[in-house]
């Protein structure tokens, strides 16, 4: 029964030094999990398009709650902030909307909020500009493949001629068919 309650004991203690190295979380769209906006970063995972799940243990809930152990949020944006730049022991991850009209209006009307929402759009422009010039690239690319470097390609040369082929076949015909009705 002692060694029970010790591995008890142990295994909270383990779960707190673990979850104190943890990042903490800043929600600014706690909209999407149940309003849970400061947490303890548990895991982060990064999928398509650059879009993040992020789970963390929830800070802001009053101990006799029942309320769920830890949340899970997709975000487009993260602010992350290393150990030791605001904080001696921990990171900081700051969540945000994709777009700067997801804020809540209590928070677009502060000083902060103004920021965030000046870089959140910022960071839009600079996505778009990245997407259209890789857009761009991969269609310049694609008509230097079809032009083969400034020249025809095999394949365009050999279409070409095909389509020459073709015509030469049809004239054929036609003056054939003119010296039949002479």
């Amino acid at each position: 029964m002692i060694g029970l309650a010790v591995f008890f004991v142990i295994l909270r203690l383990k779960l707190q030094t673990e979850e104190s190295e943890n990042d903490i979380i800043i929600n600014f769209v706690s909209n999407r999990c149940n309003k849970r906006a400061v947490g303890i970063l548990k895991n982060i995972i990064v999928g398509r398009k650059n879009r993040i799940l992020i789970t963390y243990f929830p800070k802001d809930i009053n101990e006799d709650s029942d309320s769920e152990k830890e949340v899970k949020v997709i975000v487009d944006k993260m602010i992350s902030i290393p150990k030791n730049d605001i904080s001696k022991d921990r990171g900081i991850k700051i969540l945000l909307p994709k777009n700067s009209e997801d804020l809540p209006e209590s928070i677009k009307q502060t000083d902060l909020g103004g920021g965030l929402s000046k870089d959140i759009e910022r960071k839009n422009i600079e996505n778009n500009i990245i997407e259209a010039l890789r857009e761009g690239s991969n269609r310049q690319e694609a008509l230097r493949l079809l032009q083969g470097g400034g020249e025809l390609s095999k394949s365009e040369i050999r279409r070409k001629n095909e389509l020459l082929d073709e015509l030469s076949v049809l004239l054929v015909k036609d003056a054939e068919k003119k010296r039949e009705n002479i």
